[in-house]
């Protein structure tokens, strides 16, 4: 009897697997959290921009859940946990201190996008992680 030989598997390419959106998400917000703490750090001596207490935490003007607006360098600035967290954010004393700082066009524009259309996308998201690492 003749041994047939065995074909000759093709080696599968694996493919790399995607970060999740969540993920990317998670990584993004912890780089531009950061990127504003050190920014804030040195512009306001660690002081949080509605109080003047000393600031640790990423405090956003427009609320997180606004995609749009969430990586706005103009949209965030250094808070207290009191101002930040218990404070809902302190959006009057917050919006004081973006129209002293960029003005009141930047304000405006800021509640503008709040409602404009966005998606979320990978690209936008790795952009981010870049930009602010």
């Amino acid at each position: 009897m003749v041994s047939v030989p065995k074909p000759i598997r093709k080696k599968k390419i694996k493919k790399e697997k995607l970060k999740s959106l969540k993920s990317l998400t998670a990584k993004a917000d912890k780089v531009f959290s950061l990127f504003i703490r050190n920014r804030d750090a040195v512009e306001t001596k660690g002081r949080c921009v509605t109080c003047g207490d000393v600031g640790t935490q990423c405090g956003h003007y427009v609320s997180r859940r606004y995609k749009a607006l969430r990586w706005d360098v103009r949209n965030a600035g250094l808070q207290c946990s009191r101002c930040n967290c218990w404070g809902a954010g302190e959006s009057d004393s917050m919006a004081l201190w973006l129209v002293n700082k960029y003005g009141w066009e930047v304000l405006n524009e800021l509640n503008y996008l709040k409602i404009a259309p966005f998606k979320l996308t990978r690209e936008h998201l790795e952009r981010v992680i870049t930009s602010y690492s």
